[in-house]
């Protein structure tokens, strides 16, 4: 599993470089009352990972064009998404990969623990319980609106963190004149 202290000190030194705005917009370290707040608000014990990259950066910016959560962000969709389970909104919504296999074939599940999020409806979460053939922490893309949950091929929060460094890195996203990252169209 990738260092996250490092690419965290690689991301920072590419915004520095290329996008001091994007530098700019990551918020300071979250505070251990921060991630206590997040376990007892969510039940979700934080992979190591997700932990250690909070305790860098507590949200904020952009990663792979989705808003990186801070720890109360965090807190807060959970919340609403376990409501919504609790009050039946995903019943009889079966996900477009309904096989069990990578992850729980559910609308949403108490202990998928939101990242991301894009304004479009696109949730990232890491995945506390994974299917058989998942792994621990893997990273699911929910598509609220039409197909639910899917599996990544990143198995960690630190892989998926690390796969922005190496698109940012590899000129997958230029600077516009706002001083905006745009992910270059493959």
């Amino acid at each position: 599993m990738p260092d996250v202290a490092a690419v965290w000190d690689q991301i920072e030194r590419w915004y520095s470089k290329s996008a001091p705005q994007s530098l700019d917009e990551l918020a300071p370290p979250a505070g251990e009352p921060d991630l206590s707040a997040l376990k007892l608000a969510t039940g979700v014990s934080l992979p190591t990972d997700l932990r250690a990259s909070l305790l860098r950066h507590n949200g904020g910016g952009s990663i792979h064009g989705y808003d990186y959560l801070d720890a109360d962000w965090a807190a807060e969709l959970w919340q609403r998404l376990t409501a919504q389970l609790q009050q039946g909104d995903f019943e009889g919504l079966v996900p477009a990969d309904a096989t069990g296999a990578r992850f729980t074939p559910v609308w949403w599940s108490p202990k998928w623990l939101p990242v991301a999020e894009h304004r479009a409806g696109t949730i990232v979460c890491v995945d506390t319980a994974p299917g058989p053939q998942g792994s621990q922490g893997q990273i699911l893309q929910l598509e609220l609106n039409d197909e639910g949950p899917s599996a990544t091929d990143w198995r960690s929060f630190a892989e998926w963190l690390d796969a922005y460094r190496g698109d940012l890195e590899a000129g997958k996203y230029l600077v516009d004149a706002d001083g905006n990252l745009d992910r270059i169209a493959e």
